[in-house]
C-alpha cells in the first residue's frame, strides 16, 4: 500500500455554516425560516402548497433566534447585529427595533 503524506494546510477544512432557523405560528398558518441574515416567511393557508409570503431583510448579520408571540400577531427576531425587531404578522413589517 502506498503512503501519502499530507501536510498540515490539508489537514484543516473549516467552513462556516449558519444554523437554520424554523418557527411556527401558533395557528400553524405561517412558517418562518431564518438562514444567515435572510428571514422567509411561509403561507399554509387554504391547504395549498407552501407560497412565499415576504422575504425580510431586517437584519445585517445572522439571526440567531426566531419566535412568535403566543397570539401570533407578533413575530420577534435577534441576531448577531445586536438588534431584537419585532414585526407584526399581518403586515410583515417591523413596529420595533431594540
Amino acid at each position: 500500500m502506498e503512503e501519502h503524506d499530507i501536510d498540515e494546510s490539508e489537514q484543516k477544512l473549516e467552513a462556516e455554516v449558519a444554523p437554520a432557523l424554523i418557527a411556527v405560528h401558533p395557528n400553524q398558518k405561517f412558517v418562518s425560516v431564518a438562514v444567515g441574515s435572510d428571514l422567509r416567511v411561509f403561507s399554509f393557508q387554504h391547504g395549498s402548497a407552501a407560497q412565499l409570503l415576504d422575504e425580510t431583510g431586517g437584519h445585517k448579520d445572522s439571526i440567531r433566534s426566531i419566535r412568535y408571540s403566543k397570539s401570533g400577531k407578533l413575530f420577534v427576531s435577534g441576531g448577531d447585529d445586536k438588534l431584537v425587531k419585532v414585526w407584526d404578522t399581518d403586515s410583515w413589517r417591523c413596529v420595533y427595533s431594540v
